[in-house]
């Protein structure tokens, strides 16, 4: 559903200039932003932070800055490994940024570190399986329809349910062992 203020904004996208700075600005605030929220969820000064990348405190406050602009990937690869949080760069529609800009919130622009992620992970992902398994309208059809036999092969798959739907993706092994070295 689309709301009020992104119907607005989307709107005022009709000049290519306008959508172009839109979308450079938003990158650049939303990186800098993040970068500051994600160092201070962590309680690290600028100076702490500089010395985990073998930079200067100067270049971090620069990188906080939604006016610098110039961050490169690899910068931000480091960054992520350093906060331990996953980076994703993609291209993508105005109608998604809008609507990325219009559900911003403290929990998108800071992230939790992967050891914060996997602790607050309250429920047993195979007990959450087990129960739609159990409420599967056709139990042979459905283990048919992953490839699995049987309870004991619960293991090879990885379950999501982060925005209230099932997904359920085979894992080679490797994955396998550090899923349940986690769980």
């Amino acid at each position: 559903m689309i709301t009020d203020k992104e119907k607005q904004l989307l709107e005022s996208l009709q000049e290519k200039e306008y959508r172009d700075e839109l979308a450079v600005e938003h990158v650049n605030t939303t990186l800098a932003v993040q970068i500051r929220k994600i160092r201070e969820a962590h309680n690290w000064s600028q100076t702490e932070l500089a010395e985990y990348l073998g930079k200067h405190q100067e270049t971090i406050s620069q990188w906080e800055n939604p006016d610098y602009g110039r961050h490169s990937l690899s910068t931000l690869k480091n960054l992520a490994s350093i906060f331990d949080v996953a980076l994703m760069v993609r291209f993508t529609s105005f109608s998604e940024l809008v609507h990325d800009m219009d559900n911003l919130s403290n929990e998108r622009l800071a992230p939790p570190s992967y050891q914060e992620d996997v602790m607050n992970q309250s429920t047993d992902w195979s007990s959450q399986l087990s129960g739609v398994l159990d409420r599967a309208e056709d139990y042979d059809a459905y283990h048919n329809s992953i490839g699995t036999e049987g309870l004991s092969s619960f293991q090879s798959w990885y379950f999501s349910n982060n925005s209230g739907s099932v997904v359920l993706f085979p894992i080679d092994n490797l994955k396998r062992k550090a899923v349940n070295n986690v769980a």
